[in-house]
């Protein structure tokens, strides 16, 4: 499943409304770009396993064991 930038970056910010309309349990991967301060950044979410992997324009990879944003369990 992909979300938008405009809706993956209000997610990684806390609001959960794009999470209304799909169910993420039905997906094994979700994918969508965040920007924050003009970078852009591909979260990678893994609905199913409870974690993310976050892969910045500049090559850094950051892996957020069972969390996901805004430490919201999905």
């Amino acid at each position: 499943y992909y979300i938008d930038s405009f809706g993956m970056t209000k997610l990684w910010q806390g609001s959960y409304q794009i999470l209304r309309k799909c169910n993420p349990s039905q997906y094994e991967v979700i994918l969508g770009v965040i920007n924050e301060h003009n970078h852009w950044t591909l979260a990678v979410i893994y609905p199913q396993q409870k974690k993310n992997s976050v892969f910045g324009s500049l090559g850094g990879v950051k892996n957020q064991g069972d969390q996901v944003p805004g430490n919201h369990k999905v």
